[in-house]
């Protein structure tokens, strides 16, 4: 009897074992993409974003991934909260959010468009000039910050409990 060859294919067949988790996880549907189909969220795409600026219409970009810490902060304390979602529909404002998990070519294209290492960015569109690109971290202070030059989007208190 040979022990290396039953070595070696015992091993490999461990190895093939020990992903085939890795393989299923993938498949799953994952959390953020059910947040988005409850949440009335559009999904990120150039041509998406371009159509809405020509209507003239306030958008909201959110580049997230399920991986990203500061992501998940800022969707619990900001995003999440009601106060949010009223400035949103009052402006009429589109909330718009793009999936970096698994590195999407097009995320990764705006992602450089507007010189960002990595998500989270957080863009916001006025109905007419320039972008305005939100800092990273949103507490308090740096909410108020990009909201002082005047936007066609009014922004309440959104980080207090709504």
């Amino acid at each position: 009897l040979q022990v290396a060859p039953v070595r070696r294919t015992l091993a490999i067949l461990l190895l093939l074992a020990s992903l085939a988790p890795l393989a299923m996880v993938h498949a799953l549907q994952r959390d953020a993409a059910i947040a988005t189909a409850k949440a009335n969220v559009v999904p990120y795409a150039a041509t998406t974003l371009a159509a809405l600026r020509a209507e003239g219409r306030v958008v909201f970009v959110d580049m997230t991934a399920d991986w990203c810490v500061t992501c998940k902060a800022n969707e619990k304390t900001v995003f999440g909260r009601d106060g949010f979602r009223r400035a949103l529909d009052a402006a009429g404002a589109v909330y718009m959010v793009g999936d970096y998990t698994d590195v999407d070519p097009a995320s990764t294209a705006y992602l450089q468009r507007h010189r960002a290492v990595g998500v989270p960015l957080y863009v916001v569109y006025p109905r007419q000039g320039d972008p305005v690109v939100l800092p990273t971290v949103l507490t308090r202070p740096r909410w108020n910050r990009p909201w002082r030059r005047p936007l066609p989007m009014p922004m309440p208190p959104i980080w207090t409990r709504a």
